[in-house]
């Protein structure tokens, strides 16, 4: 725009926003969660990134709107502690390997739901060679033998070592002594 003048016929053209829908339940695929954020991301090339987000309700609904027309994978998150597993839509446990969600302009995609599984914990004891006394100090790993996880913890002087906040599946533990 020069100096003292006016410009006109500048047009704009909305289009209407799409929505995704559904509904977060615990493990048993009936009891609804309530407070766990749902999150509509897009790839920008070198991340997911979140394009909305919603909070469920207590009937574990959710919908996040204002979303353009793409492709879209869904992250569930539990932010209240109530030690459900985080996923992403369908039953991953990544948007790296989640399922792609295309949206039409102007239009609802429902069901986008999910059933989260609750974190466990795995204990349990280290013994000498004479199987009854503790081993105190030995290094526990914990290797998951599908998801990759690779923790490591230590025992205690009773010989006990502790994982919290496991996610569901297989795991081989090995001990290696420590220095």
């Amino acid at each position: 725009v020069a100096e003292a003048s006016s410009v006109s016929s500048i047009i704009a053209s909305l289009s209407v926003a799409s929505k995704i829908t559904g509904t977060v339940t615990g493990p048993d695929g009936v009891t609804p969660v309530e407070n766990v954020q749902v999150s509509a991301c897009s790839w920008n090339g070198l991340w997911w990134s979140s394009d909305g987000y919603d909070w469920t309700d207590a009937g574990g609904h959710y919908e996040i709107g204002g979303l353009l027309a793409g492709t879209y994978r869904v992250r569930f998150y539990d932010a209240s502690g109530h030690n459900y597993v985080d996923e992403a839509y369908s039953n991953a446990p990544s948007l790296d390997l989640g399922n792609d969600i295309a949206l039409p302009s102007a239009a609802t995609v429902s069901n986008i739901d999910a059933s989260l599984d609750e974190y466990g914990s795995l204990t349990g004891v280290v013994v000498l060679a004479d199987g009854i006394t503790p081993a105190a100090g030995v290094e526990v790993r914990l290797i998951g033998t599908v998801n990759g996880v690779n923790r490591y913890t230590d025992t205690d002087v009773n010989g006990q070592y502790y994982f919290t906040s496991v996610r569901p599946g297989s795991y081989a533990v090995r001990t290696e002594p420590t220095a």
